[in-house]
Protein backbone atom coordinates (compact mmCIF):
# COMPACT_ATOMS: atom_id res chain seq x y z
CA UNK A 1 0.00 0.00 0.00
CA UNK A 2 1.29 3.54 -0.73
CA UNK A 3 2.48 5.55 2.23
CA UNK A 4 4.68 8.59 2.52
CA UNK A 5 6.83 9.05 5.60
CA UNK A 6 6.08 12.46 7.03
CA UNK A 7 8.27 14.98 8.88
CA UNK A 8 8.17 13.04 12.19
CA UNK A 9 8.48 9.59 10.57
CA UNK A 10 4.72 8.92 10.75
CA UNK A 11 3.55 6.85 7.76
CA UNK A 12 0.65 8.58 5.97
CA UNK A 13 -1.53 6.46 3.71
CA UNK A 14 -2.28 8.14 0.38
CA UNK A 15 -3.68 7.43 -3.05
CA UNK A 16 -2.86 9.21 -6.30
CA UNK A 17 -4.59 9.06 -9.67
CA UNK A 18 -3.16 10.29 -12.95
CA UNK A 19 -5.20 12.46 -15.29
CA UNK A 20 -4.56 14.01 -18.68
CA UNK A 21 -4.88 17.66 -17.59
CA UNK A 22 -1.76 19.52 -16.34
CA UNK A 23 -3.00 20.22 -12.82
CA UNK A 24 -2.67 18.36 -9.52
CA UNK A 25 -5.46 18.57 -6.94
CA UNK A 26 -4.78 17.53 -3.34
CA UNK A 27 -8.00 16.83 -1.42
CA UNK A 28 -7.91 17.18 2.37
CA UNK A 29 -10.85 15.49 4.09
CA UNK A 30 -13.01 16.35 7.09
CA UNK A 31 -12.81 15.28 10.71
CA UNK A 32 -13.87 11.72 11.68
CA UNK A 33 -14.99 10.73 8.20
CA UNK A 34 -13.69 8.16 5.76
CA UNK A 35 -11.57 9.42 2.90
CA UNK A 36 -12.38 6.88 0.22
CA UNK A 37 -16.11 6.29 0.50
CA UNK A 38 -17.09 9.92 1.00
CA UNK A 39 -14.82 11.59 -1.55
CA UNK A 40 -15.55 9.32 -4.51
CA UNK A 41 -17.29 12.20 -6.38
CA UNK A 42 -13.91 13.90 -6.81
CA UNK A 43 -12.72 10.94 -8.83
CA UNK A 44 -15.97 10.67 -10.75
CA UNK A 45 -16.17 14.33 -11.72
CA UNK A 46 -12.50 15.36 -11.75
CA UNK A 47 -10.87 12.20 -13.04
CA UNK A 48 -9.14 14.03 -15.89
CA UNK A 49 -7.04 15.91 -13.31
CA UNK A 50 -4.16 14.45 -11.32
CA UNK A 51 -5.66 13.70 -7.90
CA UNK A 52 -4.07 13.02 -4.51
CA UNK A 53 -5.92 11.94 -1.36
CA UNK A 54 -4.61 10.84 1.99
CA UNK A 55 -5.90 9.68 5.33
CA UNK A 56 -5.12 12.29 7.96
CA UNK A 57 -3.69 11.11 11.28
CA UNK A 58 -6.25 9.12 13.28
CA UNK A 59 -8.23 8.40 10.13
CA UNK A 60 -8.46 5.34 7.92
CA UNK A 61 -5.30 3.46 7.05
CA UNK A 62 -2.95 6.07 8.48
CA UNK A 63 -3.82 4.88 11.97
CA UNK A 64 -3.71 6.43 15.40
CA UNK A 65 -1.57 9.37 16.41
CA UNK A 66 -2.95 10.30 19.80
CA UNK A 67 -1.03 13.54 20.29
CA UNK A 68 -1.67 14.89 16.79
CA UNK A 69 -2.82 18.48 16.37
CA UNK A 70 -4.00 20.57 13.45
CA UNK A 71 -0.41 21.85 13.23
CA UNK A 72 0.78 18.31 12.53
CA UNK A 73 -1.73 17.99 9.68
CA UNK A 74 -0.43 21.21 8.15
CA UNK A 75 3.13 19.93 8.53
CA UNK A 76 2.12 16.72 6.73
CA UNK A 77 0.88 18.83 3.82
CA UNK A 78 4.09 20.85 3.85
CA UNK A 79 6.20 17.70 3.89
CA UNK A 80 4.29 16.23 0.96
CA UNK A 81 4.65 19.42 -1.10
CA UNK A 82 8.38 19.85 -0.40
CA UNK A 83 9.69 16.30 -0.01
CA UNK A 84 7.29 13.90 -1.72
CA UNK A 85 5.59 15.61 -4.66
CA UNK A 86 7.72 15.45 -7.79
CA UNK A 87 5.17 16.62 -10.34
CA UNK A 88 5.67 19.71 -12.46
CA UNK A 89 2.02 20.71 -12.58
CA UNK A 90 0.50 23.54 -10.53
CA UNK A 91 -0.88 22.28 -7.22
CA UNK A 92 -4.40 23.16 -6.10
CA UNK A 93 -5.33 22.17 -2.55
CA UNK A 94 -9.01 21.62 -1.72
CA UNK A 95 -9.83 21.48 1.98
CA UNK A 96 -13.19 20.34 3.26
CA UNK A 97 -14.17 21.07 6.88
CA UNK A 98 -11.10 19.96 8.90
CA UNK A 99 -9.22 19.99 5.59
CA UNK A 100 -9.97 23.71 5.29
CA UNK A 101 -8.70 24.20 8.84
CA UNK A 102 -5.53 22.37 7.78
CA UNK A 103 -5.15 24.91 4.98
CA UNK A 104 -5.69 27.80 7.39
CA UNK A 105 -2.98 26.35 9.65
CA UNK A 106 -0.69 25.91 6.65
CA UNK A 107 -1.12 29.58 5.75
CA UNK A 108 -0.36 30.59 9.35
CA UNK A 109 2.98 28.73 9.17
CA UNK A 110 4.05 28.81 5.54
CA UNK A 111 1.90 31.34 3.74
CA UNK A 112 0.78 30.07 0.33
CA UNK A 113 4.17 28.66 -0.69
CA UNK A 114 4.05 25.71 -3.14
CA UNK A 115 0.29 26.13 -3.76
CA UNK A 116 -1.15 27.83 -6.84
CA UNK A 117 -4.81 27.97 -5.80
CA UNK A 118 -6.90 27.02 -2.77
CA UNK A 119 -10.44 25.70 -2.44
CA UNK A 120 -12.21 26.06 0.91
CA UNK A 121 -15.35 24.00 1.47
CA UNK A 122 -17.85 25.07 4.16
CA UNK A 123 -15.65 26.16 7.03
CA UNK A 124 -15.21 29.03 9.47
CA UNK A 125 -11.81 30.50 10.44
CA UNK A 126 -12.88 30.40 14.10
CA UNK A 127 -15.18 27.66 15.36
CA UNK A 128 -15.89 29.00 18.83
CA UNK A 129 -18.28 31.93 19.15
CA UNK A 130 -18.18 34.74 21.67
CA UNK A 131 -19.53 38.24 22.19
CA UNK A 132 -17.84 39.62 19.09
CA UNK A 133 -17.79 36.57 16.78
CA UNK A 134 -21.03 34.87 15.76
CA UNK A 135 -19.89 33.09 12.60
CA UNK A 136 -18.45 29.98 14.20
CA UNK A 137 -20.20 26.62 14.52
CA UNK A 138 -24.00 26.83 14.42
CA UNK A 139 -23.74 30.60 14.95
CA UNK A 140 -23.68 29.75 18.66
CA UNK A 141 -20.84 27.58 19.91
CA UNK A 142 -19.23 29.11 23.00
CA UNK A 143 -16.33 27.48 24.82
CA UNK A 144 -18.69 26.00 27.42
CA UNK A 145 -20.62 24.01 24.82
CA UNK A 146 -17.40 22.84 23.28
CA UNK A 147 -16.18 21.53 26.64
CA UNK A 148 -19.47 19.64 27.05
CA UNK A 149 -18.96 18.04 23.64
CA UNK A 150 -15.38 17.06 24.45
CA UNK A 151 -16.58 15.34 27.62
CA UNK A 152 -19.24 13.47 25.62
CA UNK A 153 -16.73 12.42 22.96
CA UNK A 154 -14.31 11.25 25.63
CA UNK A 155 -16.96 9.07 27.25
CA UNK A 156 -18.10 7.47 23.98
CA UNK A 157 -17.06 8.97 20.66
CA UNK A 158 -20.04 7.64 18.67
CA UNK A 159 -22.53 8.89 21.22
CA UNK A 160 -20.59 12.14 21.28
CA UNK A 161 -21.03 12.52 17.53
CA UNK A 162 -24.75 11.91 17.92
CA UNK A 163 -24.79 14.59 20.63
CA UNK A 164 -23.04 16.98 18.23
CA UNK A 165 -25.77 16.39 15.66
CA UNK A 166 -28.34 17.71 18.15
CA UNK A 167 -27.00 21.20 17.48
CA UNK A 168 -27.16 20.98 13.69
CA UNK A 169 -28.75 23.73 11.67
CA UNK A 170 -31.29 22.57 9.06
CA UNK A 171 -32.17 19.48 11.10
CA UNK A 172 -34.53 18.23 8.41
CA UNK A 173 -31.39 17.09 6.57
CA UNK A 174 -30.92 14.44 9.25
CA UNK A 175 -33.84 12.45 7.81
CA UNK A 176 -32.72 9.44 5.73
CA UNK A 177 -32.27 10.65 2.13
CA UNK A 178 -33.24 8.66 -0.95
CA UNK A 179 -29.57 8.60 -1.94
CA UNK A 180 -26.32 9.33 -0.05
CA UNK A 181 -26.14 13.11 0.26
CA UNK A 182 -24.17 13.73 3.42
CA UNK A 183 -21.90 12.09 5.96
CA UNK A 184 -23.49 10.17 8.80
CA UNK A 185 -22.47 8.03 11.74
CA UNK A 186 -23.65 5.00 9.77
CA UNK A 187 -20.99 5.34 7.06
CA UNK A 188 -18.09 6.22 9.32
CA UNK A 189 -15.18 3.78 9.54
CA UNK A 190 -14.60 1.82 12.73
CA UNK A 191 -12.75 3.99 15.23
CA UNK A 192 -10.22 2.32 17.52
CA UNK A 193 -9.84 3.61 21.09
CA UNK A 194 -6.43 5.09 20.26
CA UNK A 195 -7.77 6.80 17.13
CA UNK A 196 -10.73 8.12 19.15
CA UNK A 197 -8.35 9.75 21.61
CA UNK A 198 -6.42 11.18 18.68
CA UNK A 199 -9.58 12.54 17.06
CA UNK A 200 -10.52 14.28 20.29
CA UNK A 201 -7.06 15.81 20.54
CA UNK A 202 -7.38 17.09 16.98
CA UNK A 203 -10.78 18.57 17.85
CA UNK A 204 -9.33 20.32 20.90
CA UNK A 205 -6.48 21.73 18.83
CA UNK A 206 -8.50 23.24 16.02
CA UNK A 207 -11.37 24.53 18.13
CA UNK A 208 -8.78 26.42 20.17
CA UNK A 209 -7.50 28.24 17.09
CA UNK A 210 -8.53 31.60 15.68
CA UNK A 211 -7.33 31.79 12.08
CA UNK A 212 -8.92 35.14 11.27
CA UNK A 213 -5.61 37.06 11.48
CA UNK A 214 -4.16 34.83 8.74
CA UNK A 215 -7.03 34.89 6.26
CA UNK A 216 -5.91 38.16 4.67
CA UNK A 217 -2.49 36.59 4.05
CA UNK A 218 -4.01 34.32 1.39
CA UNK A 219 -2.50 35.97 -1.69
CA UNK A 220 -3.43 33.41 -4.33
CA UNK A 221 -6.81 32.73 -5.99
CA UNK A 222 -9.27 31.11 -3.61
CA UNK A 223 -12.60 29.46 -4.30
CA UNK A 224 -15.09 29.46 -1.42
CA UNK A 225 -17.80 26.81 -1.66
CA UNK A 226 -20.53 26.97 0.98
CA UNK A 227 -23.80 25.16 1.45
CA UNK A 228 -26.84 27.38 1.77
CA UNK A 229 -28.31 24.74 4.09
CA UNK A 230 -25.13 23.81 5.91
CA UNK A 231 -25.62 21.94 9.17
CA UNK A 232 -22.68 23.83 10.68
CA UNK A 233 -22.38 27.38 9.37
CA UNK A 234 -24.45 30.46 8.67
CA UNK A 235 -24.51 31.87 5.15
CA UNK A 236 -22.70 34.96 6.44
CA UNK A 237 -19.60 32.85 7.16
CA UNK A 238 -18.88 32.46 3.46
CA UNK A 239 -19.55 36.15 2.93
CA UNK A 240 -17.04 37.05 5.67
CA UNK A 241 -14.43 34.87 3.97
CA UNK A 242 -15.10 36.55 0.62
CA UNK A 243 -14.72 39.99 2.17
CA UNK A 244 -11.38 39.07 3.75
CA UNK A 245 -9.60 37.21 0.93
CA UNK A 246 -8.61 39.63 -1.80
CA UNK A 247 -8.65 37.29 -4.79
CA UNK A 248 -11.56 35.06 -3.88
CA UNK A 249 -14.81 33.88 -5.39
CA UNK A 250 -17.76 32.78 -3.28
CA UNK A 251 -20.13 30.15 -4.61
CA UNK A 252 -23.13 29.64 -2.35
CA UNK A 253 -24.93 26.42 -3.25
CA UNK A 254 -28.50 27.23 -2.12
CA UNK A 255 -29.54 23.64 -1.46
CA UNK A 256 -26.11 22.37 -0.48
CA UNK A 257 -25.32 21.13 3.02
CA UNK A 258 -21.95 20.83 4.77
CA UNK A 259 -20.91 18.34 2.06
CA UNK A 260 -22.11 19.97 -1.17
CA UNK A 261 -19.92 17.81 -3.40
CA UNK A 262 -22.12 14.84 -2.45
CA UNK A 263 -25.56 16.48 -2.46
CA UNK A 264 -25.05 18.73 -5.50
CA UNK A 265 -22.02 17.44 -7.40
CA UNK A 266 -22.82 18.90 -10.83
CA UNK A 267 -22.85 22.52 -9.70
CA UNK A 268 -20.06 21.98 -7.20
CA UNK A 269 -17.58 20.42 -9.60
CA UNK A 270 -18.44 22.74 -12.46
CA UNK A 271 -17.43 25.62 -10.17
CA UNK A 272 -14.17 23.87 -9.19
CA UNK A 273 -13.31 23.02 -12.80
CA UNK A 274 -13.90 26.56 -14.04
CA UNK A 275 -11.89 28.02 -11.16
CA UNK A 276 -8.87 25.79 -11.81
CA UNK A 277 -8.75 26.22 -15.57
CA UNK A 278 -9.38 29.93 -15.89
Amino acid sequence: MPYFTSFDKTPIYYESYAGKLPYTIIVLHGWAVGRVENYVPFREYMGDFNLVFWDARNHGKTGASEEATISDLACDLRHFLTKVYRGKHPVIVAGHSMGALTLFEYVSQYGTDKISKMVFIDQSPKLLTDAEWKLGMFGNWPAEKNEELIRALSADIIKGLIYLACFFLNKELLAPPPAPSRFSVDNMPVITPAAARGLINLWKSFTARDFRPFIKKIDIPALLLYGGRSQFYLRQTGEWMKDNIANSRLVMLPKGDHNPFIAHPDEFFQSVREFIME
